[in-house]
């Protein structure tokens, strides 16, 4: 993306204003965050281990994947052949609805605003950076979901316009539910924050994430490389070594909704935010406050 393209989408209502997020990169204060992060108990590995795997592969601009799963908890893993930054945002659809049935509001609204009852955001995950590989866990409801992308691409269109989206099939349960992962932080998703049960701490972290709020909520984790500034990220076309050495978070979903996610922190910068959409506005959450930044170098 390029410096005209971000400043272009931190003017447009319904796409992620990248740019003016990473200004704020530069003008917020720092919060130190340094504790020492406690191992993952083995029990967390199994847990993952025993979640049912559902891989997707994006391209620029489709996903190779699964077409049918059953009902339970879901390692649901992105992996990025693609140039460009790509996500996977399910959107369970009610009972007789279709992919069709709702590729017309998410090109008149250019994203997720606006949906109506019967398509629910209902997570995924958010987002990879070319050639990276990133995973979240949750429980998959039984039911028809629409797998879509819906960041901007350079002439504005979100990528879904483009081809990339599918529908996935949950079907009934087959098996015995697998156990939870156990979490090392617990973090609950409101208007407009993340509440934490304890800071991001270096090492490795498996985050239990709720959306506790009103609305949906998505959150999104990025480290920034080290030495990088704004001007390199405006100069970043998308292409090529990103300014950021990591992206990785939840992709949108709704109140109620719960998610797993493995952070391995190392010292850095960070910044954890929210672009879904807002309910009145349809302006990306973090242009209401929902960005934190922490400074563990």
């Amino acid at each position: 993306m390029t410096a005209t393209y971000c400043k272009r989408h931190v003017r447009a209502r319904l796409t992620p204003p990248l740019a003016r997020f990473l200004l704020l990169l530069g003008v917020l204060a720092p919060n130190a965050a340094s504790l020492a992060a406690p191992p993952l108990a083995a029990q967390t590995a199994r847990a993952a281990a025993a979640a049912t795997p559902l891989d997707f592969v994006a391209m620029d601009y489709a996903f190779r994947g699964p077409s049918r799963t059953a009902a339970g908890l879901h390692r649901i893993r992105l992996s990025n052949t693609g140039s460009k930054l790509h996500h996977v945002q399910l959107i369970r659809l009610d009972e007789g609805k279709r992919l069709g049935d709702v590729f017309p509001i998410l090109q008149r609204n250019k994203g997720l605003h606006g949906l109506p009852a019967w398509a629910k955001p209902a997570g995924g995950v958010s987002a990879a950076l070319p050639g990276q590989s990133i995973a979240i866990t949750q429980r998959l409801a039984a039911g028809r979901y629409a797998v879509i992308c819906w960041i901007p691409t350079e002439d504005g269109q979100i990528h879904v316009m483009k081809g990339m989206m599918t529908e996935l099939e949950v079907t009934a349960a087959t098996a015995q539910e697998a156990a939870e992962p156990v979490a090392t932080r617990r973090v609950t998703l409101t208007e407009y924050k993340a509440n934490w049960s304890a800071p991001l701490a270096r090492g490795r972290q498996t985050l239990r994430i709720e959306n506790t709020g009103k609305q949906s909520h998505e959150l999104l984790v990025v480290r920034l490389d080290p030495g990088k500034s704004m001007s390199d990220v405006e100069r970043w076309t998308g292409t090529g070594p990103a300014p950021m050495e990591m992206w990785t978070g939840l992709a949108s979903i709704a109140p109620g909704g719960v998610a797993w996610l493995d952070l391995d922190v190392t010292p850095g910068r960070y910044a954890i935010f929210c672009f879904a959409p807002d309910a009145r506005d349809a302006k990306p959450h973090a242009e209401h406050g929902f960005l934190q930044i922490v400074d563990n170098r």
